[in-house]
């Protein structure tokens, strides 16, 4: 019997969080998946889907310190999908112009970088093999609109959406594909708010860019938000 194909989650350690969800969502499907975070509340969301009867393990990992990052790459070995669930925040409150240099690097480096070293690790092993997915989700934010007092966060999102386009053309020929997802208001954290996404939702659309029915989808970044920005943009 073969072996079955390995993803990982980065970032799935809160319970109704958009981690799980797609940690769960991927097993379901048949995949042996790793979670990594950096808290302990990770254990628990590993024994919640080991009692679903899933294939799941998990590591506990710095995702903003390089070094853990390597260490976590040696220990679970090449994978066909990753999820880049990697949403840290950063200094708000003051405007781009006053934002002290220091922190500007740090929110853009924290907010860009996970992705940008897990996907340097992951994607030779993908081509070598001559399959593999990786899908990174963030938030609406940057990609389609900046909040103000923000910068350093939102433009470090937006350029996630450039990073996949860039990954996308190189190791299209390899079959290797490399998508993004940013999800807008996410229940039950607004649940007076509508309209709004699940992360069900997410966890569903992630699924699909792994599998081989998405072959066709490529340095694409898909907008799940209900059409909000529209309002928005319409003054709504």
């Amino acid at each position: 019997m073969a072996e079955p194909l390995k993803a990982l989650v980065a970032a799935a350690g809160a319970q109704s969080g958009v981690g799980i969800a797609v940690a769960r969502r991927l097993a379901q499907a048949g995949f042996a998946v790793t979670l990594a975070a950096p808290t302990p509340r990770l254990h628990d969301r590993v024994a919640e889907l080991r009692a679903e009867g899933l294939d799941v393990q998990g590591h506990l990992v710095d995702l903003a310190d390089a070094d853990e990052i390597a260490a976590l790459f040696d220990a679970v070995g090449p994978v066909a999908v990753l999820v880049n669930n990697t949403i840290l925040g950063a200094a708000r409150g003051a405007s781009a112009a006053a934002l002290d240099p220091q922190v500007w690097s740090r929110g853009v480096a924290a907010n860009l970088a996970i992705a940008a070293r897990l996907s340097r690790l992951f994607l030779p092993g993908m081509q070598t093999n001559g399959w593999g997915r990786v899908v990174t989700v963030g938030p609406v934010t940057g990609p389609q609109h900046m909040v103000p007092g923000r910068a350093a966060f939102d433009l470090a999102k937006a350029a996630l959406s450039d990073m996949t386009e860039a990954l996308a053309q190189e190791v299209a020929q390899a079959g290797v594909t490399v998508n993004a997802v940013v999800p807008g208001w996410i229940a039950p954290d607004l649940p007076g708010v509508a309209p709004v996404s699940t992360v069900a939702d997410l966890a569903s659309l992630v699924a699909f860019l792994a599998s081989p029915q998405a072959s066709y989808v490529n340095g694409t970044t898909l907008v799940v938000e209900g059409g909000t920005v529209l309002q928005e943009r319409d003054g709504v």
